[in-house]
């Protein structure tokens, strides 16, 4: 039934929209906090349509990101999201725990997924995901692979307990431009050919000033793809295999006086698509 897989693209679905979409703040100005030694994200305000989200940022005491929550309206539907990073003394994400009520539906009340972490090479090597509702266990891995230090692909098997063990589900591709991500390419396995097949392409062009969210070092199990740029997405390019004509989303910042972003404004086929509102302490 691939209950956890269906679970978890709701939950990373609303995780994604911190980077897509503004509602203002109305005691504070976007990014007014933000100084020379005080630039840290914690909020971004996302307005899509009708639909308004605040994602807040907790870090550590080595300014490392542990946690954050989101609340707010999604496809007309109030939706809560707290994710909590796990670290262990040497900062290293040992898991993550999801809560959501999207989740309720499935009989959750959270998800937690456990990383391994290979200290020689300083990599993740691999997630796992494990739940059991009504007597049934799922079974999720995620195995990295790596080329010239850096993330090459994810690859996803899955388990769903009835003793045929792990299979192929499915694979990102990632290309790189300098610091920046520059393209992912998802495929998910046939099982009648027993071969990937190519499903979707996205690729981006990006700005020269500062992504507030860079974190490249744990992004491969935070599972959020913009997270691994230095710099801040201005055009995504999307293209699915099944559709000839690609969907474009161009992305218009203002930034603060440390050159971060202060709002962000997407727009796809001349139509405002969604917008956000930063702010830093």
């Amino acid at each position: 039934m691939k209950k956890l897989l269906t679970a978890f693209a709701i939950v990373m679905l609303l995780a994604s929209c911190q980077k897509e979409g503004s509602f203002e703040d109305p005691t504070r100005t976007p990014g007014s906090a933000a100084t020379a030694n005080s630039n840290r994200l914690f909020r971004i305000g996302s307005r899509v349509g009708t639909d308004s989200i605040t994602t807040d940022y907790s870090y550590n005491s080595a300014g490392r990101l542990v946690a954050f929550s989101q609340k707010g309206i999604f496809n007309g539907i109030f939706i809560t999201a707290d994710v909590r990073f796990v670290r262990n003394a040497a900062n290293i994400i040992t898991s993550n725990v999801i809560k959501s009520n999207a989740l309720m539906q499935f009989g959750l009340d959270s998800v937690e997924a456990f990383h391994a972490y290979d200290p020689a090479n300083a990599k993740y090597k691999h997630s796992i995901t494990r739940i059991t509702t009504l007597g049934e266990t799922e079974t999720d891995s995620v195995v990295f692979v790596y080329n010239a230090g850096k993330l090459a692909a994810a690859i996803d098997y899955y388990d769903d307990g009835t003793g045929l063990g792990y299979v192929p589900y499915s694979k990102e591709e990632y290309a790189y431009n300098g610091a920046n991500l520059s393209e992912i390419k998802l495929s998910y396995f046939n099982e009648a050919t027993n071969a990937y097949e190519l499903e979707q392409t996205v690729s981006y062009e990006y700005d020269a000033k500062p992504n507030p969210t860079k974190a490249p070092a744990d992004a491969v199990v935070m599972g959020m793809a913009l997270f691994y740029s230095a710099n801040n997405y201005v055009k995504s390019t999307t293209v699915q295999a099944n559709q000839p004509a690609p969907t474009v989303v161009t992305v218009a910042y203002t930034y603060n006086a440390s050159n971060q972003p202060q709002t962000a404004t997407s727009s796809s086929g001349g139509a405002v698509t969604s917008r956000n509102s930063y702010y830093y302490q």
